[in-house]
Order: structure tokens, then sequence, then C-alpha cells
């Protein structure tokens, strides 16, 4: 029988019906391996080793004068590392150097204004930083946001949270590969999330909340796109000695989620602050330090850990046109060759 122009319209619609309904199915069970992963790593939280020692070294953690990052910052302190809180606020962060200096006896930790909103700040601390220090053994890219509940634009004209969590770290880490090189052997370290395995397609049309703004999908993108980088990235530099990898830190009882996010956000973080998913700070900055310090992972690199130990990458990480596309959409939006 001769298909009509009305079957065939109807037929493409079923199609795509089908295909959401496979995908919102496919996402419905990530978010159920997600909780039932998070229960077991919040009985099972693995700490890195308290003995290895940094004493020699830089390091420089970004959004470090709160929740886990400051954390991180104190122990590679107590570990005789040099420490450069990287952070936006000014005052928060001096309390916090100043709080990490007298609990750990290591007056080597330093405030470096970071603000990644804003491409010139980045561009500022690198070469400010790279002025006045000849060498960086692990940098680790913590500062992120939670996209708030309205859409909000930077100065550079993107979008916050894709900004913040993903182009800002992404042009950080190249403009600091020169001491990093320098340096090595140095370690690049990407905290990520697992919910980058909830992103399973990625709309290139709408990084920048084009077309329409979802905060919890905005989210999901710039983490799976924080894998992503660290994966190509420690592709190309293989052999330099520079390794560099991603990590999902842990459910954590955090503030990540403040006044201007969305309540059913504020409602999540509530109730899984509750359970045994959640862990402390204490215990979420374990993982971070694991990858930065421990010498049996001098060689590895382009992996993803959570509760320190190596985790399957997410699908999307394998779709290499997908994941090549958003490394140069990156160069490109943060006027980076290459």
């Amino acid at each position: 029988m001769k298909s009509t122009p009305e079957s065939v319209k109807i037929s493409v619609y079923l199609s795509k019906v089908v295909k959401e309904i496979i995908y919102q199915i496919d996402l419905l069970c990530i978010w159920i391996g997600i909780i039932l992963s998070g229960f077991y790593n919040g009985f099972f939280v693995r700490r890195s080793d308290p003995n290895i020692r940094l004493d020699g070294k830089v390091a420089i953690v970004t959004g470090a004068n709160r929740g886990i990052g400051k954390e991180a910052a104190k122990k590679l302190a107590l570990r005789g590392a040099k420490v450069i809180i990287a952070a936006r606020d000014e005052s928060m962060s001096q309390e916090v150097v100043q709080s990490i200096r007298q609990e750990t006896g290591n007056e080597d930790v330093h405030f470096l204004h970071l603000d990644l909103a804003s491409f010139s700040s980045i561009r500022s601390f690198a070469t400010v930083f790279m002025a006045t220090h000849s060498r960086l053994d692990i940098l680790i890219n913590n500062a992120g946001l939670v996209s708030p509940a309205d859409k909000r634009i930077t100065e550079d004209g993107h979008e916050l949270c894709f900004q913040v969590n993903h182009l800002g770290p992404f042009l950080l880490t190249h403009l600091l590969l020169p001491i990093l090189k320098k340096s090595a052997p140095s370690r690049v370290v990407v905290v990520a999330s697992d919910l980058a395995f909830m992103t399973t397609r990625v709309d290139f049309d709408n990084l920048n909340s084009q077309k329409h703004y979802s905060g919890f999908t905005n989210y999901a993108v710039t983490k799976w796109a924080n894998v992503a980088f660290a994966q190509t990235l420690a592709k190309q530099l293989k052999g330099s000695g520079v390794t560099v990898n991603s990590l999902h830190p842990g459910s954590i009882k955090t503030d990540i989620v403040r006044e201007h996010h969305p309540f059913y956000m504020k409602v999540m973080a509530k109730l899984t602050a509750m359970t045994c998913i959640s862990i402390t700070l204490d215990q979420g900055s374990e993982t971070m330090l694991y990858v930065a310090t421990e010498p049996k992972l001098s060689q590895d690199t382009g992996k993803f850990f959570t509760n320190g130990k190596f985790f399957t990458l997410p699908k999307l990480c394998r779709d290499n046109q997908t994941v090549n596309r958003m490394w140069k959409t990156s160069a490109i939006l943060t006027g980076i060759q290459g």
C-alpha cells in the first residue's frame, strides 16, 4: 500500500517518540546506578596516604576558599606543599589562608585572585603566577557551581555554569601548560561529577542556552565536558610527563547549592545530606588527594576515578566525534588554538 504524506508524518513522529522514551529510560537506569553507587561509596570511603610528603612541590587549588577545595588545600599544606588558594572572594580566601597556616604550621600558603567567570581574570592569574613561580607540580581544577535558577551570562558572553565549570578550567589549564611541562612530572586533576554519566547527548547549538535553559542539564553537560577535556588533554600530553585525570569526589554535604538555585535542587541537596549517600567534606577531598599525590598513579593518565579507584568513562566519552567536537568548540570559545 502506498504511503501518504500523513502516514509518513505519523511514522516520523512515532519514531521520535520511541527514541525519546528509550532515551528517558536510559537516563533513569543511569540515575539508579548513580544512587546505588552513592550508597556503596557512602559506606566505604577510601582514603589517600597521609604519609606522602610534598616538600618542595607547588600546588594550585581553584575554589579552595570553601568546601572540598579548602580541605584539599589544607591536606596538601600539611604534607609540605606550597599551596596557592585560587579563588574569587579575597576576604574569605585570606581567612582560609590564615586558618590553614595555623592548623598545619605551613606558612607557604597564599591567595591569588581568580574569577573563572572572566577570561581576563584567568589570563591575569596565569601571567602573575608564572612570573612569580618557577614550577607547578599539581593543578587541581576544583572550582565549580551548580546552575542558578535563572540564566546568567558572563562578561565573555557565555552561560555562567558552562564557563565557570568548563571553559574557565579549559583556558586556565592551557595557559599553565608551559610551567606544568617544565615541572614534569606534574599532574592536572579535574574535579567532575558522576552526573557526567547523565549526559548521553550534547546539543552544540545550545551550549550557552541560546535556545532554552535547563539548569540540571547544563550542569550535567559541564561535568561531562570536564571528563572529556581531561581525556583529550591526556592524549595530547602523552610523553610530556604531565598526567591529566578526572574524578567524582562523592555526594558531599556542601553548600554548592545556595540561595539562588532552584527549589528542587535545594530539596535534593537536603535529602542527600540526610542519607548515607552523602559524605563529609573531609571524606570528599580524599579522591582528589589520591589522584593528585599517589605515587602509584605516576603513569596513569586520561582516567576517571571515584572513591579512590578507577571507574569506567561515561559512555559519551567513547564517542570520538562528540569528544573532539567539544574540544574544538571549547578551543574556539576560549581563543585557544589547536
